[in-house]
């Protein structure tokens, strides 16, 4: 039948798919998983392996993030934060520009289809948007052999999107984390400066 190719996470959780043309990192409470082929040479087994670090650019995560935390939340620009300069990653990302899906080769997307959230066949010719991820393959004899590895449920899949340029701007508490929300009377650092927000 229609092999969506990965049916996974804990129920409640949510799950996106994402790239960019720099270096990102994710907001709390989502986590970045990329495909790591296994065993190395091996490309018809990759395991969703979670980022540690930044995420490079250019490079496809899937993102998961609990259920409540649903809508659109902000990716931020890497600020100081580690980026691993080689990746071995199945997924492909879509970065800067639209792709459009493979006419030659099979390409699958996040969707949600009959067996709930998980990667499916894209209609070839169809366009996926800029900053995704989605798995290539050059030959439909790739796609019934590839396997990837999560466990549980995924109930449902969100929109992450980039913080425009203009939030680029990254600000960190005083033990030097980075930040997404302040709060009144706090005392928080941005380009190097204290602030107080009023």
């Amino acid at each position: 039948g229609d092999n969506p190719l990965l049916t996974g996470l804990e129920e409640g959780m949510s799950m996106s798919t994402f790239s960019a043309p720099y270096p990102t990192v994710t907001p709390e409470g989502i986590t970045a998983y990329y495909a790591e082929p296994f065993p190395k040479g091996d490309n018809t087994v990759a395991t969703l392996k979670k980022m540690r670090t930044a995420i490079p650019a250019n490079q496809g995560v899937v993102l998961v993030g609990e259920k409540e935390k649903s809508g659109t939340f902000k990716m931020l620009p890497a600020a100081g934060e580690e980026v691993p300069a080689e990746l071995e990653n199945r997924l492909s990302a879509t970065g800067a520009q639209s792709v459009v899906m493979s006419e030659s080769g099979v390409d699958y997307i996040l969707g949600k289809g009959s067996k709930g959230a998980g990667f499916y066949k894209a209609k070839a010719g169809s366009t996926l948007a800029a900053g995704k991820a989605y798995f290539h393959f050059e030959n439909s004899a790739q796609v019934r052999n590839f396997v990837l590895r999560f466990g549980g449920e995924t109930t449902d899949i969100e929109d992450a999107v980039l913080a425009p340029a203009t939030d680029n701007d990254a600000i960190y508490d005083l033990s030097g984390r980075r930040v997404n929300e302040v709060t009144k009377g706090g005392i928080y650092i941005k380009n190097g400066k204290k602030f107080i927000v009023k």
